[in-house]
Protein backbone atom coordinates (compact mmCIF):
# COMPACT_ATOMS: atom_id res chain seq x y z
CA UNK A 1 0.00 0.00 0.00
CA UNK A 2 2.86 2.37 0.89
CA UNK A 3 4.56 1.63 -2.42
CA UNK A 4 1.33 2.29 -4.32
CA UNK A 5 0.94 5.62 -2.53
CA UNK A 6 4.50 6.60 -3.39
CA UNK A 7 3.89 5.59 -7.02
CA UNK A 8 0.78 7.77 -7.26
CA UNK A 9 2.59 10.74 -5.73
CA UNK A 10 5.48 10.22 -8.14
CA UNK A 11 3.11 10.15 -11.13
CA UNK A 12 1.37 13.29 -9.88
CA UNK A 13 4.72 15.11 -9.65
CA UNK A 14 5.66 14.00 -13.18
CA UNK A 15 2.28 15.20 -14.52
CA UNK A 16 2.70 18.56 -12.80
CA UNK A 17 6.21 18.95 -14.23
CA UNK A 18 4.95 18.15 -17.72
CA UNK A 19 2.19 20.78 -17.39
CA UNK A 20 4.60 23.42 -16.10
CA UNK A 21 7.07 22.59 -18.86
CA UNK A 22 4.35 22.83 -21.48
CA UNK A 23 3.09 26.17 -20.17
CA UNK A 24 6.64 27.55 -20.00
CA UNK A 25 7.37 26.37 -23.52
CA UNK A 26 4.33 28.19 -24.86
CA UNK A 27 5.07 31.32 -22.85
CA UNK A 28 8.60 31.44 -24.26
CA UNK A 29 7.39 30.80 -27.79
CA UNK A 30 5.01 33.77 -28.00
CA UNK A 31 7.42 35.51 -30.36
CA UNK A 32 7.31 32.51 -32.66
CA UNK A 33 4.91 32.56 -35.60
CA UNK A 34 1.46 31.09 -35.06
CA UNK A 35 2.30 28.24 -37.42
CA UNK A 36 5.02 26.96 -35.09
CA UNK A 37 4.38 23.24 -34.43
CA UNK A 38 5.22 23.60 -30.74
CA UNK A 39 2.99 26.63 -30.20
CA UNK A 40 0.08 25.30 -32.22
CA UNK A 41 0.21 21.95 -30.41
CA UNK A 42 0.53 23.19 -26.84
CA UNK A 43 -1.07 26.64 -26.88
CA UNK A 44 -4.72 25.46 -26.84
CA UNK A 45 -4.04 23.49 -23.67
CA UNK A 46 -1.64 25.64 -21.68
CA UNK A 47 -2.09 29.27 -22.68
CA UNK A 48 -4.95 31.55 -21.74
CA UNK A 49 -6.82 31.65 -25.04
CA UNK A 50 -10.59 31.83 -24.70
CA UNK A 51 -11.14 30.83 -28.33
CA UNK A 52 -10.54 27.22 -27.26
CA UNK A 53 -14.21 27.31 -26.24
CA UNK A 54 -15.42 29.68 -28.98
CA UNK A 55 -13.04 29.50 -31.95
CA UNK A 56 -14.83 32.20 -33.97
CA UNK A 57 -15.66 34.87 -31.40
CA UNK A 58 -17.62 37.68 -33.02
CA UNK A 59 -15.99 40.98 -32.15
CA UNK A 60 -18.60 43.20 -33.84
CA UNK A 61 -22.37 43.47 -33.93
CA UNK A 62 -23.97 43.93 -37.33
CA UNK A 63 -27.09 46.09 -37.59
CA UNK A 64 -29.07 46.30 -40.80
CA UNK A 65 -31.07 49.46 -41.50
CA UNK A 66 -33.33 50.07 -44.52
CA UNK A 67 -35.43 52.89 -45.93
CA UNK A 68 -37.65 53.45 -48.94
CA UNK A 69 -38.40 56.14 -51.47
CA UNK A 70 -41.57 56.88 -53.38
CA UNK A 71 -43.40 59.63 -55.26
CA UNK A 72 -46.39 61.12 -53.43
CA UNK A 73 -49.65 62.40 -54.92
CA UNK A 74 -48.07 65.84 -55.46
CA UNK A 75 -45.33 64.33 -57.59
CA UNK A 76 -42.63 64.89 -54.96
CA UNK A 77 -40.06 62.25 -54.08
CA UNK A 78 -40.33 61.24 -50.42
CA UNK A 79 -37.70 59.30 -48.49
CA UNK A 80 -38.52 57.50 -45.26
CA UNK A 81 -36.40 57.53 -42.14
CA UNK A 82 -33.92 54.70 -41.63
CA UNK A 83 -35.73 51.67 -40.18
CA UNK A 84 -33.53 49.78 -37.67
CA UNK A 85 -34.32 46.23 -38.78
CA UNK A 86 -31.92 44.42 -36.46
CA UNK A 87 -32.82 46.57 -33.45
CA UNK A 88 -36.52 45.80 -34.02
CA UNK A 89 -35.81 42.08 -34.28
CA UNK A 90 -33.90 42.11 -31.00
CA UNK A 91 -36.31 44.31 -29.10
CA UNK A 92 -38.52 41.52 -27.77
CA UNK A 93 -35.67 39.12 -26.95
CA UNK A 94 -33.69 40.97 -24.31
CA UNK A 95 -32.86 38.77 -21.35
CA UNK A 96 -34.48 35.71 -22.92
CA UNK A 97 -32.71 32.36 -22.48
CA UNK A 98 -34.60 30.85 -25.40
CA UNK A 99 -34.48 33.63 -27.95
CA UNK A 100 -36.43 33.59 -31.18
CA UNK A 101 -34.58 32.80 -34.39
CA UNK A 102 -35.95 36.02 -35.86
CA UNK A 103 -33.40 37.89 -33.73
CA UNK A 104 -30.49 36.88 -35.98
CA UNK A 105 -32.24 36.99 -39.33
CA UNK A 106 -31.05 40.41 -40.49
CA UNK A 107 -27.65 39.89 -38.87
CA UNK A 108 -27.15 36.70 -40.88
CA UNK A 109 -28.31 38.49 -44.01
CA UNK A 110 -25.87 41.35 -43.37
CA UNK A 111 -22.85 39.12 -42.81
CA UNK A 112 -23.63 36.98 -45.86
CA UNK A 113 -24.07 40.08 -48.02
CA UNK A 114 -20.87 41.73 -46.78
CA UNK A 115 -18.97 38.48 -47.29
CA UNK A 116 -19.77 38.57 -51.01
CA UNK A 117 -19.24 42.32 -51.15
CA UNK A 118 -15.75 42.02 -49.62
CA UNK A 119 -14.74 39.47 -52.27
CA UNK A 120 -15.07 42.16 -54.93
CA UNK A 121 -12.11 44.28 -55.97
CA UNK A 122 -11.76 47.76 -54.50
CA UNK A 123 -13.13 49.58 -57.57
CA UNK A 124 -15.97 47.05 -57.79
CA UNK A 125 -16.95 47.71 -54.18
CA UNK A 126 -17.15 51.41 -55.02
CA UNK A 127 -19.50 50.62 -57.91
CA UNK A 128 -21.56 48.31 -55.69
CA UNK A 129 -22.36 51.24 -53.41
CA UNK A 130 -23.76 53.33 -56.27
CA UNK A 131 -27.44 53.74 -57.18
CA UNK A 132 -28.83 51.10 -59.52
CA UNK A 133 -31.88 53.30 -60.15
CA UNK A 134 -32.09 57.04 -60.66
CA UNK A 135 -34.81 59.68 -60.93
CA UNK A 136 -34.20 62.84 -62.94
CA UNK A 137 -36.80 65.33 -64.15
CA UNK A 138 -39.61 62.92 -63.30
CA UNK A 139 -37.96 60.22 -65.41
CA UNK A 140 -37.02 56.97 -63.68
CA UNK A 141 -34.10 54.94 -65.01
CA UNK A 142 -33.67 51.39 -63.69
CA UNK A 143 -30.48 49.57 -64.64
CA UNK A 144 -30.93 46.18 -66.29
CA UNK A 145 -29.23 43.00 -65.06
CA UNK A 146 -26.62 43.22 -67.81
CA UNK A 147 -25.93 46.88 -67.04
CA UNK A 148 -25.43 46.16 -63.33
CA UNK A 149 -23.04 43.29 -64.02
CA UNK A 150 -21.13 45.38 -66.55
CA UNK A 151 -20.90 48.26 -64.06
CA UNK A 152 -19.54 46.03 -61.32
CA UNK A 153 -17.25 43.94 -63.49
CA UNK A 154 -15.42 46.88 -65.07
CA UNK A 155 -11.95 45.86 -66.25
CA UNK A 156 -11.73 42.94 -63.81
CA UNK A 157 -12.13 39.28 -64.73
CA UNK A 158 -13.75 37.92 -61.56
CA UNK A 159 -17.16 37.37 -63.14
CA UNK A 160 -18.16 34.65 -60.64
CA UNK A 161 -17.64 36.96 -57.64
CA UNK A 162 -19.68 39.70 -59.36
CA UNK A 163 -22.56 37.37 -60.24
CA UNK A 164 -22.65 35.93 -56.70
CA UNK A 165 -22.81 39.45 -55.25
CA UNK A 166 -25.57 40.54 -57.65
CA UNK A 167 -27.66 37.49 -56.70
CA UNK A 168 -27.32 38.36 -53.02
CA UNK A 169 -28.09 41.99 -53.84
CA UNK A 170 -31.39 40.92 -55.42
CA UNK A 171 -32.26 38.90 -52.33
CA UNK A 172 -31.59 41.93 -50.12
CA UNK A 173 -33.80 44.05 -52.40
CA UNK A 174 -36.66 41.63 -51.73
CA UNK A 175 -35.94 41.54 -48.00
CA UNK A 176 -35.77 45.35 -47.75
CA UNK A 177 -38.93 45.71 -49.84
CA UNK A 178 -40.93 43.32 -47.68
CA UNK A 179 -39.68 44.84 -44.42
CA UNK A 180 -40.36 48.45 -45.40
CA UNK A 181 -43.83 47.52 -46.66
CA UNK A 182 -44.59 45.65 -43.45
CA UNK A 183 -43.21 48.42 -41.24
CA UNK A 184 -44.79 51.44 -42.95
CA UNK A 185 -47.80 49.73 -44.54
CA UNK A 186 -47.04 51.47 -47.83
CA UNK A 187 -45.39 50.37 -51.05
CA UNK A 188 -42.23 52.02 -52.33
CA UNK A 189 -40.55 52.58 -55.67
CA UNK A 190 -36.99 52.19 -54.37
CA UNK A 191 -35.25 50.76 -51.32
CA UNK A 192 -31.85 51.36 -49.78
CA UNK A 193 -29.89 49.77 -46.94
CA UNK A 194 -26.83 50.26 -44.82
CA UNK A 195 -24.89 47.99 -42.48
CA UNK A 196 -23.76 49.46 -39.15
CA UNK A 197 -20.93 47.62 -37.42
CA UNK A 198 -20.68 48.26 -33.70
CA UNK A 199 -17.63 47.09 -31.76
CA UNK A 200 -18.04 46.68 -28.02
CA UNK A 201 -15.52 48.19 -25.64
CA UNK A 202 -12.60 45.93 -24.89
CA UNK A 203 -12.26 44.25 -21.50
CA UNK A 204 -10.10 46.99 -19.98
CA UNK A 205 -12.76 49.60 -20.84
CA UNK A 206 -15.84 47.49 -20.12
CA UNK A 207 -17.14 49.89 -17.47
CA UNK A 208 -16.97 52.99 -19.69
CA UNK A 209 -20.37 54.51 -20.36
CA UNK A 210 -19.27 55.91 -23.72
CA UNK A 211 -18.33 53.84 -26.75
CA UNK A 212 -14.64 53.24 -27.17
CA UNK A 213 -14.90 52.64 -30.92
CA UNK A 214 -16.77 54.56 -33.60
CA UNK A 215 -19.44 52.78 -35.63
CA UNK A 216 -18.47 51.70 -39.12
CA UNK A 217 -21.26 52.32 -41.60
CA UNK A 218 -21.39 51.02 -45.16
CA UNK A 219 -24.25 52.53 -47.16
CA UNK A 220 -25.40 51.08 -50.46
CA UNK A 221 -27.24 52.97 -53.20
CA UNK A 222 -30.88 52.95 -54.19
CA UNK A 223 -32.33 49.83 -55.81
CA UNK A 224 -35.64 49.42 -57.64
CA UNK A 225 -38.00 47.77 -55.17
CA UNK A 226 -39.78 44.48 -55.76
CA UNK A 227 -43.09 45.69 -54.41
CA UNK A 228 -46.39 43.84 -54.37
CA UNK A 229 -45.04 40.36 -55.04
CA UNK A 230 -44.86 38.98 -51.51
CA UNK A 231 -48.13 39.78 -49.77
CA UNK A 232 -48.10 36.64 -47.54
CA UNK A 233 -44.54 37.46 -46.40
CA UNK A 234 -45.52 41.08 -45.70
CA UNK A 235 -48.51 40.00 -43.61
CA UNK A 236 -46.38 37.56 -41.61
CA UNK A 237 -43.66 40.13 -41.06
CA UNK A 238 -46.22 42.71 -39.92
CA UNK A 239 -47.22 40.37 -37.09
CA UNK A 240 -43.59 39.83 -36.13
CA UNK A 241 -42.87 43.57 -36.09
CA UNK A 242 -45.98 44.25 -33.99
CA UNK A 243 -44.95 41.55 -31.53
CA UNK A 244 -41.32 42.76 -31.28
CA UNK A 245 -42.32 46.39 -30.85
CA UNK A 246 -45.06 45.54 -28.35
CA UNK A 247 -47.89 47.01 -30.41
Amino acid sequence: MAKQGQKKRFMAVIAALVMVLGYTTVALSMSVEASSPVKSALSPYFSQKWNVFAPNIQKKDYFLEVRNRSVNSDGKTVESEWIPVTAIERRGNKGSLAQSRIQKLSQNVSTAYLSRYNKLKSDQRTSARKDFVSVSQSKRKVMSDDEIIELLKGEQKNSSAVVRFVRMDYMLVRYATVFTEAHSDTSADEVQWRVVRKQNNDFAHRFMESDQFEDRITTFGWRASDAGSYEPAVEELEQIIDRQEGR
